[in-house]
């Protein structure tokens, strides 16, 4: 499944696809997509990692914790969002826009 929003003018997406066991989850969007932060959350506890000089893992522990809390299952989330044009003030914006595909994607699933 697949929902998507725009923030400051750039779309953001995110897929989720039910695994045999737990969900895995894309986030992606702004001027660029890519793969800048991965999270695994579930019962056992969250792990990331998170590539030299970018920021997603704010984003991709956020969504993993919530998502995995929400569904009671393991939860991976891939996040690479990234906007040329970025600023510390532009950080609650790109949040609510996140956290409401993240609610979005959340009343989808069954």
């Amino acid at each position: 499944m697949t929902v998507q929003t725009t923030c400051m003018g750039k779309p953001l997406l995110a897929r989720a696809e039910q695994l045999g066991e737990g969900w895995d989850i894309g986030l992606y969007g702004g001027d660029r997509s890519h793969v800048g932060a991965v999270t695994l959350a579930g019962a056992d506890g969250v792990q990331t990692i998170q590539r030299a000089g970018h920021r997603d893992a704010l984003l991709s522990c956020r969504w993993a914790e919530y998502l995995a809390g929400r569904l009671k299952a393991p939860v991976c989330v891939r996040c690479g969002v990234h906007f040329e044009r970025f600023s510390k003030d532009d950080l609650p914006e790109i949040l609510e826009s996140s956290d409401q595909l993240m609610y979005e994607l959340e009343r989808m699933i069954p």
